[in-house]
């Protein structure tokens, strides 16, 4: 796949942006191994009991002989998802967390490789019970319109 038009190729790794300690300390960023969570901050950070549930809750949701979306059945039967799991949708913390984890999603080995496919989700603690339109009044009026970055801005401002 290469890399994103965006961002110039060099041998030098990429440093991500969204780097405040606001973001680092809500970063979540998750891969599966036999079926259970791993951190990508390795041992040192293992995932929580919340997170755990989270992502088991989330894999038991895509088996489900109900839910049909044989994209979302694949990714998950071969392990290529990503998955960060926040606090409060629309918060500051989350969002934060969210946009960090995003950035490096887009940068991972696996998911810039010519030979896998590899999804990322995302999931919430809060709220519990929120239908799409509800969903869209939590992204569009919180702090996820403040977090925006271009190549010749730095994040939190506008371009």
């Amino acid at each position: 796949m290469g890399t994103p038009l965006d961002m110039p190729a060099t041998n030098t790794p990429p440093v991500n942006p969204f780097d405040s300690e606001l973001a680092v300390r809500h970063s979540q960023y998750f891969y599966t191994k036999d079926g259970r969570p791993v951190s990508e901050g390795g041992p040192a950070t293992p995932p929580d009991l919340f997170e755990s549930a989270a992502v088991a809750a989330f894999r038991g949701f895509v088996e489900n002989p109900q839910f049909s979306c044989v994209g979302a059945k694949s990714a998950v039967a071969h392990e290529s998802v990503r998955l960060g799991v926040y606090d409060h949708l629309g918060s500051e913390g989350a969002t934060a967390g969210l946009a960090r984890d995003l950035w490096t999603f887009t940068h991972d080995p696996v998911t810039n490789s010519d030979n896998d496919f590899v999804t990322f989700v995302a999931l919430f603690k809060e709220p519990i019970e929120l239908d799409e339109a509800g969903f869209e009044d939590h992204c569009g009026s919180n702090s996820v319109n403040s977090i925006a970055w271009t190549p010749r801005s730095t994040p939190g401002t506008r371009p």
